[in-house]
């Protein structure tokens, strides 16, 4: 039993950190990546698959990025969000990353659907309007 329990988390922490992400944009300043996750908060009943955001400082300035979210879910709906802007600022080659735990920071993530019951599952997600400028 001993050697059971380090097994098992040496498994669950390799497959946190081994998971593909996927390049969204890049430029000479930043990258934005994403990758799906399942995020389980069994205390509060909570099980979703969340679309996780990782924006990568490529340069040795303070960079800000802001962009949009535009959603659209198996109903048809589409959701700009009402229009709000998220904005990342990111220190010098710094890297921000969404997160099962972070659930204050909108910019980094988007909720993809529920795991425990059926409900309205997003199909689709643009970044718009992707802006990065240098800050002094």
């Amino acid at each position: 039993m001993k050697l059971f329990l380090p097994a098992l988390l040496c498994l669950l922490s390799s497959s946190l950190f081994s998971a593909d992400w996927t390049t969204y944009f890049k430029n000479e300043q930043i990258e934005i990546q994403y990758m799906y996750a399942d995020c389980h908060d069994a205390h509060n009943g909570l099980h979703q698959q969340k679309i996780f955001l990782r924006f990568v400082n490529l340069s040795n300035q303070k960079e800000e990025v802001s962009f949009t979210k535009e959603l659209t879910f198996s109903n048809g709906k589409t959701s700009t969000a009402d229009g709000k802007t998220f904005t990342i600022q990111l220190n010098a080659n710094e890297e921000k990353t969404g997160d099962c735990l972070n659930k204050e920071e909108n910019a980094l993530f988007l909720f993809s659907k529920q795991l425990n019951f059926t409900s309205t599952e997003l199909r689709k997600f643009e970044l718009k309007n992707i802006s990065v400028k240098t800050i002094q």
